[in-house]
């Protein structure tokens, strides 16, 4: 259902969207135009821009094509600049054909790394909602259709494991781990 191109998603917004915290700016934005029925039109062209958050945290704002903010989202630990292209990656992660939302945060640990969280759109709500249940927190890659890896740094603070989840009845499902 949802018809969306890379290029759609990589297109920056210049003119940013108004906050609902004045003290909050908005850094920059990052637009996306994609079929969106659930929101009652045939093609929805959301905007995401970030701002400064509660707890060194960073807001995802989402906004529709004349400018309404539909939703904020908390996202993870951000540091400054905050860039919303650099930070946000727009993706169908579950596999149900909708577009999900993948926020970048801060190195997991002491590692390279960074985490991520993955906010999926549920189409009965028509919201974005957060869909992490990783075990480790670390970096999302899809590896087929509804199927992520998570990359993580292992206890020993040495070594690297991927945990495998399938997206299976709203939320993800482990699948096991390879070192």
């Amino acid at each position: 259902l949802f018809a969306m191109s890379l290029a759609a998603c990589q297109q920056i917004a210049r003119a940013p969207v108004t906050a609902t915290t004045p003290t909050a700016p908005i850094v920059q934005t990052k637009s996306v135009s994609t079929t969106a029925p659930a929101w009652g039109a045939a093609v929805q062209e959301w905007t995401l821009s970030v701002s400064a958050g509660p707890n060194e945290t960073y807001l995802i704002h989402i906004a529709d094509a004349q400018g309404k903010e539909l939703q904020v989202l908390e996202g993870p630990g951000g540091d400054a600049p905050l860039d919303a292209s650099g930070l946000l990656r727009l993706e169908d992660f579950t596999g149900d054909g909708k577009v999900d939302i993948l926020a970048r945060g801060l190195s997991a640990g002491a590692s390279a790394l960074t985490s991520e969280i993955i906010y999926a759109y549920d189409p009965q709500a028509r919201r974005f909602m957060n869909a992490e249940n990783f075990e480790n927190e670390g970096e999302v890659s899809k590896t087929s259709a509804g199927c992520i890896a998570v990359e993580h740094r292992n206890a020993d603070n040495m070594t690297y494991a991927k945990d495998h989840y399938c997206w299976d009845g709203g939320k993800w499902t482990f699948k096991g781990s390879k070192q």
